[in-house]
């Protein structure tokens, strides 16, 4: 298993990582940062966040680019073809 995941990071491809019981119990994304792309975006499966909750995969820290704080509201738009 861990030998998978290894591949998939060298090959630039998402993993996810599940965080203890005992924890959070939630499952994280993982990507290499060279390998994220701008189209990146995830849907956290996190149940205690609404369906309009996104999560952002960004070559840079966006909360301090954009000079964020928590519980900021903050309003995405996706343009696509």
């Amino acid at each position: 298993m861990i030998e998978d995941a290894i591949r998939a990071l060298r090959d630039g491809k998402f993993i996810l990582l599940y965080d203890f019981d005992d924890r959070e119990r939630e499952t994280d994304f993982a990507i290499r940062a060279d390998a994220v792309t701008p189209g990146d975006i995830l849907v956290p499966g996190r149940t205690h966040y609404p369906e309009d909750i996104v999560e952002l995969v960004a070559p840079v820290g966006l909360r301090t680019a954009l000079g964020l704080k928590d519980n900021d509201i903050v309003t995405v738009e996706v343009d696509y073809d």
